[in-house]
């Protein structure tokens, strides 16, 4: 039994991040090809959180897990 529920929540968690991707190609898509500005929108549905470090540094979070330290 506790087999299947460790599936379910699986199952849902990775129909969420399903959903945040399709989201994300959607808007990223429809976005010019060339960014000449920031796009809050592409911002929102594809960044997590950043991160300042103690020495200044930027960890980005994008919504999929995958960091990026800058």
């Amino acid at each position: 039994m506790e087999r299947i529920e460790t599936l379910e929540s699986e199952k849902r968690r990775r129909q969420h991040k399903g959903r945040i991707l399709e989201t994300f190609i959607r808007n990223f898509t429809s976005s010019p090809e060339a960014l000449t500005e920031f796009d809050e929108k592409l911002w929102t549905v594809s960044i997590d959180r950043v991160t300042v470090t103690t020495d200044d540094k930027l960890i980005f979070r994008f919504m999929d897990g995958t960091e990026v330290k800058g």
